[in-house]
């Protein structure tokens, strides 16, 4: 997107996020080794997160992984979060009895996964854990817990690696920016 409102300066490095994931993969395999584990990526922003942490997973020997996804939305095309999350997609697959580790790219405000762990708590998952990316912990509104955390961030605005901008823009960088509005 060729903007000039506004311009993307690099918070996290792409050697970086790997490393962060391959830590992340390390603390799931500790504690979960031979049990088959659903990962549920929540979507959109998980899909980087989500397929990197699986692969790790593979390369440390987790072989009873499953992979779902479950919609929230948020944002809708804003900056802001709008606090009402909203279900866009629901899981394929029963929970019931089942280890769960919610992939998440960013936690904010705590509003999303409230609703999202309420929701699959209820639907009596032998274990739920949240895995989050990043955490904006100034920026919580509502405490959540969150078992695995990659990196803390400042409250700024951030894309790539899953996260976008507009809805749109930005999934695709290999790394996490800060959107910097001129």
């Amino acid at each position: 997107m060729n903007d000039k409102n506004h311009s993307i300066d690099v918070l996290i490095s792409e050697q970086e996020l790997q490393e962060v994931v391959q830590k992340l993969a390390k603390e799931i395999y500790r504690d979960f080794n031979n049990q088959e584990i659903i990962l549920v990526g929540v979507l959109d922003g998980s899909f980087a997160v989500l397929a990197d942490l699986a692969k790790q997973l593979h390369k440390l020997g987790m072989d009873k992984i499953v992979i779902d996804f479950m919609g929230i939305d948020t944002y809708g095309s804003g900056t802001k979060s709008s606090k009402e999350p909203r279900i866009t997609k629901d899981l394929k697959h029963d929970i019931k009895g089942k280890v769960v580790v919610i992939v998440e790219d960013i936690v904010d405000t705590g509003y999303s996964l409230s609703v999202l762990q309420a929701m699959l708590s209820a639907r009596l998952p032998q274990k739920l854990a949240t895995l989050s990316l990043l955490s904006k912990d100034e920026r919580r509104e509502i405490e959540v817990p969150v078992e695995y955390i990659g990196k803390h961030i400042p409250n700024v605005f951030v894309v790539g690696y899953g996260l976008d901008f507009d809805g749109k823009y930005y999934r695709e960088l290999p790394y996490i920016g800060v959107v910097k509005f001129k």
